[in-house]
């Protein structure tokens, strides 16, 4: 099944059904029919794992995505490691976000892992990617205009294709580095399993951060850790982790607004990530405390690329 980069459109009464087999208020085994659905919203295994803890018959598919999910967790784990005694050998500041960070702090349980956003200084870049291409089974892939974007792309195949995502700032809308990226770095701690990653406040600011640039494009698998990571924090905590990504104090409910007016519409649809992109431009703008330098940096950004 081919899962477009812009997800179905979820109805308010499927997302109902939805939360109801996520709290166990619904059977699973009446709602097989939500598979294809579940899955399109990347929370197909999460709601099978919270099922079989309950005790509760699987339906075969859902019972195989979660075995299928599990399985390649487990590789994605051993192949994280590896990177990670790599990357601590070039004695270079690095962290990991989303799938990468949620195998030792699962938000929900069996979520599917599929590539590696990493997260490094724009300065160490050179002697990473020199690094790297020296290495077997590394290859580099240089993308249109790369030059002018915040993220580089290897490919890794220890055993199976695993795609690494190198990100040299905040998003694709802040310029590459700069102060603020400079503070994340210094903040980053390591987790049970070994690997970088940020502190509970700067862990929700950088997933409300891409939550606001992908809308309308979220699925509800990333609201569901959005809601999570968000009740981890005190008020205090809240404040400061506005205060360090420069956000208003009510950015925080957007991506839910959007995902309920927006997502999966048609004209999404068609649009794809060009429209995309644009709509997640105007919320993070939206979502600024700084929305004048916010627009011309983004603007800037965007200008050089469209000149390559």
């Amino acid at each position: 099944m081919k899962i477009q980069w812009v997800p179905k459109r979820l109805s308010g009464k499927r997302r109902r059904l939805l939360e109801a087999l996520r709290a166990g208020a619904s059977p699973l085994d009446q709602h097989d029919a939500l598979y294809d659905l579940a899955l399109v919203h990347q929370v197909a295994s999460p709601i099978a794992s919270l099922a079989a803890a309950r005790g509760e018959p699987l339906p075969a598919r859902w019972r195989e995505r979660l075995q299928q999910v599990r399985a390649q967790n487990l590789i994605f784990e051993l192949h994280l490691k590896e990177l990670t005694q790599i990357l601590d050998g070039l004695e270079v500041p690095w962290f990991v976000t989303r799938g990468a960070a949620r195998l030792a702090d699962p938000l929900i349980p069996d979520r599917n892992c599929g590539d590696v956003d990493l997260y490094v200084l724009p300065s160490d870049w050179p002697q990473i990617e020199a690094a790297l291409t020296a290495l077997p089974d590394f290859e580099r892939d240089v993308q249109r205009g790369e030059k002018n974007r915040s993220t580089r792309h290897f490919n890794w195949r220890p055993s199976a294709a695993l795609a690494l995502d190198f990100h040299l700032g905040i998003s694709p809308f802040h310029s590459e580095g700069g102060d603020q990226f400079a503070v994340l770095m210094e903040r980053r701690i390591r987790n049970a399993a070994g690997v970088w990653v940020l502190p509970p406040e700067d862990d929700y600011g950088m997933a409300l951060i891409e939550a606001l640039i992908e809308a309308p494009a979220n699925r509800l698998r990333r609201l569901w850790e959005l809601e999570l990571l968000l009740a981890r924090l005190s008020e205090g905590e809240r404040q400061r982790m506005r205060r360090r990504f420069g956000l208003r104090r009510w950015a925080h409910r957007l991506p839910e607004q959007i995902f309920t007016r927006l997502q999966g519409t048609t004209s999404m649809q068609k649009r794809e990530q060009l429209l995309v992109r644009y709509s997640g431009l105007s919320l993070l703008i939206l979502a600024s405390r700084r929305p004048l330098r916010q627009t011309r940096d983004s603007i800037g950004l965007m200008l050089r690329r469209f000149r390559t």
